[in-house]
């Protein structure tokens, strides 16, 4: 039977649908973009469970936030997952899921407090960037990705991590991190990030990384 599957991503350029129905071939189901940015493909898809993700301009992949439910495979990635009865139907999980984010801040170590501000400029000489989010009344098992952009809007990296309380933790913050790291070469101005929930964007950001320079000080050179 004839599934359809709608994505919204207004800024790729080109999106596949990828999974165990296709061998994860990203030639075999490319979605087609509407006007509103929302893809879409038809695939004909028939009794069975199956792992599957959005192939973003053959650079990422995400999860899809209207997938029935999500499980991690051997290697600790969480997948979407489709389940089709034998009448060739699927299967929705109509339970109700929930994720709060209690608090948001950039950084620039990996610290279980609090950050002592929320850093918005960063030098050449720093070792990281490191967004960090502290999440309150988790249920159900969840994907988080924060992608990276380069200040000419250029993908630059993915970052994910996988969100999860068992039923006696789900009311305790659980903090999570997502950071790269400044290396040389990197192009200065201002950069932005993306943050999703699911496949499912939730907020945008940016930062700064200053152009390496030096200052005189006492008649000598140094670099910042």
């Amino acid at each position: 039977m004839i599934q359809k599957f709608l994505f919204r991503f207004p800024d790729a350029k080109t999106i596949s649908l990828v999974g165990d129905f296709n061998n994860w071939d990203a030639n075999q189901n490319i979605m087609k973009k509407n006007d509103d940015g929302i893809w879409s493909v038809d695939v004909e898809i028939n009794y069975g469970y199956y792992r599957y993700k959005y192939l973003i301009d053959s650079l990422f992949l995400l999860n899809d936030p209207f997938a029935n439910m999500y499980i991690p495979g051997d290697n600790g990635e969480l997948y979407s997952l489709l389940i089709i009865n034998e009448n060739g139907e699927r299967i929705i999980n109509t339970e109700e899921y929930n994720v709060h984010i209690k608090q948001y801040n950039i950084c620039d170590r990996i610290t279980e407090g609090v950050c002592e501000s929320n850093k918005k400029s960063f030098n050449q000489t720093d070792e990281k960037i490191v967004c960090r989010l502290e999440f309150t009344n988790v249920t159900g098992i969840h994907s988080t990705s924060m992608l990276w952009y380069k200040p000419n809007n250029e993908f630059y990296y993915i970052t994910e991590n996988v969100l999860y309380a068992s039923d006696d933790e789900n009311n305790k913050p659980i903090i999570q991190w997502f950071w790269i790291d400044i290396k040389d070469g990197m192009p200065p101005g201002k950069w932005k990030v993306k943050f999703y929930i699911d496949g499912a964007f939730i907020f945008e950001d940016y930062f700064i990384i200053k152009p390496r320079g030096y200052v005189f000080n006492n008649g000598r050179v140094s670099f910042k």
